[in-house]
């Protein structure tokens, strides 16, 4: 799976304790990124770690400490440290040497998913059958030539980019009921054309290679079973392929009701002079309900992992690893957040305690001012 890294910005976060400075590291897949925002110690720990556990320090020096002047008042140390930093992690990627990439400090610290591999960008298995992201023109392969995807990690890439047409080819629907002109109605027509094209190979793609990843997978749950050993990336649990299925199903209703709802929009039109005419209420309940209650029959798309639970946006695309990763953030972020509680309860107890100490210190000084103005009052 190929990956590429960089740090293209740094910003300082304001805290009620004192401000600092994070680095953006924006790491990027061919079908999705994310950003992970790391302060200067916590990359300082990483390379020591790293360093530690590879035996021998990364290609690339680590920007060295300033104690002065400090990046929140200096940008050009800033910007210094952030191209420093940027080559430092680039170095480790691009490295002949893969020591430091197949290291769980690499993957953990970068968030990376279990399918990613250090030493590979992308394969064939030889038989036509993609094994790895190339980028559009891998996602523009699947879509021209149904070739089935037989990985797991990107099996769940693909998924998402077929997601994404079908939301195009929503959004292309909508856009020729609101147009005014035959051009418009034209292109956007045109537009739902290809998406809902393209999803039909995408979908071909993802159902042969889930044919292919249950057939692998049966076998060697026989002989795990016996041995209890496993192999590979496309060893898949039978509750995580009938999810899969499920995903497919919905996809598959999804697709039929836009391709539905696209001809009976164009079979509609009166003429190319007048306005597209609104989708009746039942293409638009075929059309929004299919797609939410697509694989109902076969349990609603609902993880089958002993007893079933409701699926979320989040967890519906995720695999046992990913949602374990995900429950694991959660965690994290809870913790954080109460931290940071603490030290707000703790503040408001400290200045409550002031408050209190002042109003005694107040009082006191109140009784002497009335002990002295009332013998004033009795000397006179």
């Amino acid at each position: 799976m190929s990956l590429k890294l960089s740090i293209p910005t740094a910003s300082i976060v304001d805290t009620t304790d004192k401000p600092y400075t994070v680095y953006n590291i924006l790491v990027r897949f061919p079908l999705r990124e994310h950003t992970l925002s790391k302060r200067y110690s916590e990359l300082l720990n990483f390379h020591q770690t790293l360093t530690t556990h590879a035996s021998i320090p990364p290609p690339s020096p680590f920007p060295p400490k300033s104690y002065w002047p400090r990046t929140i008042i200096s940008p050009s140390l800033t910007e210094d440290r952030r191209q420093a930093l940027e080559r430092y992690l680039q170095s480790i990627l691009e490295s002949s040497d893969p020591r430091w990439r197949n290291s769980s400090i690499w993957r953990q610290f970068l968030n990376l998913p279990p399918s990613w591999s250090a030493g590979s960008s992308s394969s064939s298995n030889g038989k036509g059958s993609i094994g790895a992201a190339s980028g559009a023109g891998g996602i523009a392969a699947i879509a021209s030539t149904g070739q089935p995807v037989i990985d797991a990690g990107l099996w769940l890439d693909v998924h998402r980019e077929l997601k994404a047409l079908l939301h195009d080819a929503r959004l292309f629907l909508s856009k020729r009921d609101q147009a005014v002109s035959p051009a418009e109605q034209h292109e956007s027509a045109a537009g739902a054309k290809r998406c809902i094209v393209k999803a039909g190979g995408i979908l071909t793609a993802l159902e042969s290679g889930l044919k292919v990843m249950a057939e692998v997978s049966a076998p060697t749950a026989a002989k795990r079973g016996s041995n209890g050993s496993g192999n590979g990336a496309s060893d898949l649990g039978e509750g995580e392929i009938r999810r899969r299925k499920d995903l497919l199903a919905s996809a598959r209703k999804e697709r039929e009701a836009l391709e539905t709802l696209a001809n009976s929009l164009a079979s509609k039109r009166p003429n190319a002079t007048s306005a597209t005419p609104s989708a009746t209420a039942a293409d638009k309940a075929n059309l929004f309900g299919g797609g939410r209650n697509g694989g109902a029959s076969t349990g609603g798309g609902r993880r089958v992992l002993g007893v079933p639970l409701p699926e979320t946006e989040r967890t519906r695309e995720l695999d046992n690893d990913g949602v374990l990763h995900l429950q694991k953030q959660y965690l994290r972020d809870q913790d954080q957040d109460l931290e940071s509680m603490l030290k707000t309860v703790v503040r408001q107890r400290e200045i409550g305690q002031a408050i209190h100490q002042e109003l005694d210190e107040q009082i006191v000084i109140l009784n002497a001012l009335d002990q002295d103005v009332s013998r004033y009052v009795m000397y006179w």
